[in-house]
């Protein structure tokens, strides 16, 4: 597996590639930020797998679908707990809105998206082909 310094992913701007990441994860611009889920862009010679790290979310709270030319990965990550009289000394587990978008390349054929969830590993692929407009929402196994 090889990873390369040349990232086109970056060509997207606010729209992946992390290059907007803040602290912590969340992206600027609203109230509080959209944290942004780690993910991973794999290329092969059939698809592109979009992998992304979504620990302790329920597959029902996660949003999935194509719009245009991109990929967008959205929910909540709900807190399950209550200290119920306690008091936290830390709380590093990232809950509430995420958000996460990918700018598919042209080849691309977004009727044809699959993706799975399991073990809190969200993977997207992606075949190749033509690219064709509009929305199209996408359901999750698992």
């Amino acid at each position: 597996m090889a990873k390369y310094d040349w990232n086109p992913w970056d060509v997207l701007g606010g729209a992946g590639g992390g290059s907007r990441r803040g602290p912590g994860g969340v992206v600027p611009g609203g109230p509080g930020g959209v944290r942004e889920p780690l993910a991973d862009v794999v290329e092969t010679a059939a698809a592109y797998v979009v992998e992304v790290e979504l620990p302790g979310v329920r597959r029902e709270d996660i949003g999935l679908e194509v719009a245009g030319r991109e990929l967008v990965v959205f929910g909540t990550a709900r807190q399950e707990r209550d200290a119920e009289g306690g008091v936290y000394h830390v709380m590093e587990r990232a809950h509430g809105a995420f958000g996460r978008r990918f700018l598919l390349p042209r080849d691309v054929d977004p009727g044809a998206v699959s993706a799975v969830f399991e073990a809190g590993l969200l993977t997207v692929t992606v075949p190749r082909r033509s690219a064709a407009p509009g929305s199209l929402r996408i359901d999750i196994e698992g």
